[in-house]
């Protein structure tokens, strides 16, 4: 039975190879729409947040960034486990707000974050089955720190070992304790494993930290680890909406109607998907070639 289960969890979670790689949302360089697209993503999980929260959410969330900025470039074969952020996921995608929303209801995706441990050591393992020539990877964003770091350290010794091609973006939250010694970072230096820290608020420099990542991997060189340093409240926390609005009105890239024509759509998408199905009138289209059963089976495990 044990077996059984494991070889349709398998089945579930790996992708098909594709061999025509989808559009980059983004161009690069960044220009002003591949900019506007990152914010209108983060708008996106943060209004839609809300409305699964009831209106409880907080006003600036850090993972908007670091959601964004670590999954809008990746591919259909690439693997994502973010259990506990699978409805961001899929909005940063680029998924209808109507099928999102019905899925996380469905499927009660968690919004207070579990433990990582499993999280970790399934996509080391994940990251094995696919192998350094798929062309694939495995980009992880843990739900939370466990109470110990044992199972990091094994997996991150693993990983680097193995030259796998994953990515660990974990948020190094204001006061977690478990990480305040460095003990991650300290463990990836001993296994000649990259560790980045990145300012997590901000979604340009998290974006361009796991472009570098990705690429690293997909060419064999192995796993990174992107610490996202982030604060919720106090002097250093930052509206990740805000860092972004000053970064493209610093570039001469910020619309004041755009924001709020933007902002419009996706309240009246939202609105819409929360109509009975004969209501809601013709269905958005999903991304090109994409379908969201499939890259929920990705990143709810």
């Amino acid at each position: 039975m044990a077996t059984a289960r494991k070889r349709s969890l398998e089945s579930r979670t790996m992708p098909t190879p594709q061999t025509a790689p989808r559009q980059s949302l983004l161009a690069s360089p960044l220009d002003a729409d591949s900019l506007r697209l990152l914010y209108a993503a983060m708008l996106r999980c943060r209004l839609t947040a809300r409305r699964l929260r009831r209106g409880t959410a907080p006003a600036a969330m850090p993972w908007e960034s670091i959601v964004a900025g670590s999954t809008i470039d990746l591919q259909p074969r690439d693997l994502l486990l973010a259990p506990a952020l699978a409805f961001a996921a899929a909005l940063v995608q680029q998924f209808p707000a109507a099928e999102v929303l019905a899925q996380a209801k469905q499927r009660r995706t968690p919004t207070q974050p579990p433990d990582s441990t499993a999280e970790v050591l399934l996509a080391t393992g994940a990251a094995i089955a696919l192998g350094r020539d798929a062309g694939a990877l495995v980009t992880v964003l843990p739900s939370a720190m466990p109470a110990t770091l044992e199972p990091w350290h094994a997996a991150l010794r693993l990983a680097a070992a193995r030259r796998l091609p994953v990515i660990y973006v974990i948020d190094v939250a204001e006061g977690d304790s478990s990480l305040a010694s460095g003990s991650l970072r300290k463990q990836a230096a001993a296994c000649g494993l990259p560790a980045i820290t990145v300012d997590g608020h901000d979604v340009v420099a998290v974006l361009r930290v796991c472009q570098e990542a990705r690429e690293k991997a997909r060419q064999g060189y192995g796993p990174t680890l992107v610490e996202c340093c982030t604060f919720a409240s106090g002097p250093h926390a930052r509206d990740p909406l805000a860092v972004m609005k000053h970064y493209l009105a610093k570039r001469g890239y910020w619309d004041k109607a755009w924001h709020e024509r933007t902002k419009t759509q996706i309240e009246a998408e939202l609105a819409a998907a929360a109509l009975p199905r004969s209501k809601r009138g013709k269905p958005a289209a999903a991304p090109a070639g994409a379908r969201l059963e499939d890259l929920w089976l990705q990143v709810v495990l």
